[in-house]
């Protein structure tokens, strides 16, 4: 049993998901992977908005 008080906050999620025996390992790659898909969907639908801006509001932006 680990108090999650007394680590950094960096490691709690990685403390948690641990006492998953045998899961643990596979969890912590699940949540990188979903991390990283995550950041990759936002930065696309940020792109998609700032062409949207620039194109005057168009939803079907042209390309230069």
């Amino acid at each position: 049993m680990v108090r999650l008080s007394c680590r950094k906050t960096t490691d709690m999620w990685y403390d948690v998901l641990g006492h998953y025996d045998g899961l643990g390992y596979l969890l912590c790659v699940l949540s990188l992977v979903a991390l990283l898909i995550y950041f990759l969907t936002t930065n696309d639908s940020g792109s998609l908005i700032i062409d949207s801006l620039a194109d005057n509001g168009n939803i079907h932006t042209t390309v230069l």
